[in-house]
This record gives structure tokens, C-alpha cells and sequence, in this order.
């Protein structure tokens, strides 16, 4: 086992209810936090073009 497999765990739907403190990322809230950052770049770059011109 290496030592960043060891920092992470695969929890159960009941132990995610009951998790107090910490910070737990699922698959969803890096999708979102991946959709947010690509949709504002893509807003900031056609602002940008549309100035130049």
C-alpha cells in the first residue's frame, strides 16, 4: 500500500451519513466543481475575444 491509498477509504452510504468533520469528495462534487471552473473559462475567453475585436 502506498502512502497516498492509505490517506483515502471507501465509505458506506450510512458511514457518509454519519461523518462528522473532514472533508469527503465524491465523484459528483468534482464533476460540478470541474463544470463550474470549465463554464466560467469558456465565459471569461468569449468575453475576452469579443473585446479584442
Amino acid at each position: 500500500m502506498d502512502s497516498i491509498s492509505k490517506n483515502y477509504m471507501a465509505l458506506s452510504d450510512k458511514e457518509l451519513m454519519n461523518t462528522e468533520g473532514g472533508i469527503v469528495v465524491t465523484g459528483t462534487a468534482v464533476g460540478i466543481g470541474v463544470g463550474i471552473f470549465t463554464g466560467s473559462f469558456a465565459v471569461g475567453y468569449a468575453i475576452g475575444q469579443s473585446t479584442k475585436r
